[in-house]
């Protein structure tokens, strides 16, 4: 017999308001997939209850719905449940992921991301006034160690340097390796003496025996210091003077060295230079000014010779003698060649709308030829300033076509089959071999200015002239003298059947404009350049 049960007097809108009336966990979207990592047991006390509460309402709608509420909740904390311990999975991944960024392979130690992030952070401090000592590490004669004994026991040595270190330290001190044998120091709260006492507690640590592989190794090391904001109120600045004063300990073999700007000084202002030339050549302060190359067949001038200007915004008008070394052992060479031959191939657009085509030469660096790439740069930036390749010459220097000759060659030949130039600078004072000039694609030969400037009082300079404007010409190269300072010398010259002269005789570089008004005034009479 059916029972008369009370009935509650809710519609299924008012079943489903109460249930969203009660505010419960937003839960998560997780795929099936992840579903079914979990066990099933949520789903299956779901379909247990929900069957049970179906018998006991005997068909009531109120009941059932009053089940599926029910079974709504259990359903909604399984799948709760199911979410956090997939958020759960994601951020340990994260945190692993993240942690072996910041962490050297070898050593378990922070690694040079961490160090820059550590530097960052102490920038606040140093801003407040507090002190930063930063000590950079460095092993000696760690190489002979890999090259005599391993790379497995030099890493297995690397891997113990770490705990030694760090019985020297305090929690608060940041201690990674900054790669190879060299390590870092991050200690707050410490002066000059201070931090001095600690790099020789560090070293004394690193001069115990190692036990390496069964066999014992004795090792020492330097140990570089500079304390901010006494040295600098810049972190990274001051891991930079400690690697300047790393230098000074390991060149007087003291062990330690804390950072002396008259001692160190000079490497400082390198390091400053360097990023104000790096800056300029990015940010446009890199200018051209043009020396005349005039060909004696004509008595016209015919091209120019690109000479790069730095337009320091403090020290003004810089010569290339101020800072093309810098450039070299920088690598900067390759961007600022890069950037000349982009600025003169401009400018010969310039002056071709204004009516006067112009050959330009531009020095190139040792890095760009060995690039592959440098080819299709150069063939980029002439399609770029629409001139014909034939206009540009790029001069080499013997020293640099030695130093990877084959590469060089190469790279050369791409250019020459594209129609640009090529020019050996300072012919005379490299290695000159008849052997390498007769398989280089050359164009030109340009002889050094030590030997034209003084031909007019030596038989024997006058001698070298005649006989390589013979051999350039046997060739079928251009012969340019540079280096032409008075009229005897360009007589001479003249009557040698030199092709092509340049020098303060003729003009002095000169600013683009400058030169175009020199150019007018040249002109012969009747014609008037636009």
């Amino acid at each position: 017999m059916r029972t008369n049960r009370p009935r509650h007097a809710w519609g299924i809108d008012a079943l489903v308001r109460e249930v969203h009336r009660r505010d419960l966990p937003a839960m998560p979207r997780p795929s099936w997939s992840d579903l079914a990592r979990y066990p099933l047991a949520p789903a299956a006390a779901v379909a247990v209850a929900l069957g049970g509460i179906v018998r006991e309402a005997d068909g009531g709608p109120a009941m059932v719905l009053a089940g599926v509420v029910m079974a709504g909740v259990v359903m909604a904390g399984a799948l709760v449940v199911t979410g956090a311990r997939l958020r759960a999975r994601d951020v340990a991944a994260l945190a692993d992921s993240r942690r072996q960024a910041r962490t050297d392979e070898l050593t378990g130690l922070p690694n040079r991301r961490s160090v820059f992030e550590a530097l960052a952070a102490a920038d606040d401090r140093l801003g407040a006034g507090e002190s930063v000592a930063v000590l950079v590490l460095d092993l000696d004669r760690f190489k002979e160690v890999n090259n005599s004994l391993g790379h497995g026991v030099g890493d297995a040595l690397l891997r113990q340097v770490g705990p030694r270190l760090a019985r020297e330290l305090r929690s608060g001190d940041v201690l990674a390796r900054l790669g190879g044998d060299e390590f870092v120091v991050l200690a707050s709260d410490l002066d000059g003496e201070g931090a001095a006492a600690l790099a020789a507690r560090l070293l004394a640590e690193l001069r115990q025996p190692f036990g390496v592989g069964g066999m014992t190794l004795t090792v020492d090391a330097g140990v570089g210091v500079a304390i901010g904001p006494v040295h600098s109120v810049s972190a990274e600045e001051l891991l930079q003077l400690a690697d300047l004063a790393l230098h000074s300990a390991k060149a007087g073999r003291g062990g330690v060295a804390v950072y002396d700007d008259e001692r160190d000084g000079s490497g400082r202002r390198r390091i400053e230079a360097v990023e104000q030339l790096r800056a300029g050549i990015a940010g446009g302060q890199l200018v051209l000014h043009y020396q005349p190359k005039l060909d004696l067949g004509t008595d016209e001038v015919e091209g120019v010779e690109a000479l790069v200007r730095w337009e320091h915004p403090t020290r003004g008008l810089v010569y290339p003698d101020q800072f093309i070394g810098l450039a070299e052992s920088a690598g900067l060479m390759a961007p600022m060649t890069t950037r000349v031959i982009e600025l003169a191939l401009a400018q010969c657009r310039s002056w071709a709308d204004r009516g006067r085509w112009l050959t330009v030469a531009v020095n190139v660096s040792p890095s760009n030829l060995v690039d592959e790439q440098f080819p299709g740069e150069v063939a980029r930036l002439l399609a770029a300033h629409d001139v014909p390749s034939g206009v540009l010459v790029l001069e080499v220097t013997e020293s640099i076509l030695m130093e990877d000759r084959d590469r060089a060659v190469g790279v050369l030949t791409r250019l020459r089959d594209a129609g640009v130039g090529v020019s050996i600078d300072d012919y005379g004072t490299g290695y000159s071999s008849l052997a390498y000039l007769a398989t280089l694609p050359v164009t030109e030969l340009k002889l050094d200015r030590t030997f034209v400037g003084e031909m007019t009082g030596s038989l024997r300079a006058e001698s070298i002239v005649t006989s390589t404007l013979q051999l350039a010409h046997a060739m079928g190269l251009t012969f340019v003298a540079e280096g032409v300072e008075d009229q005897a010398t360009l007589d001479t010259l003249t009557f040698l059947g030199c092709d092509v002269v340049q020098g303060y005789h003729v003009s002095r570089p000169l600013p683009p404009e400058q030169l175009w008004a020199w150019l007018c005034e040249r002109a012969p009479e009747g014609i008037a350049l636009a």
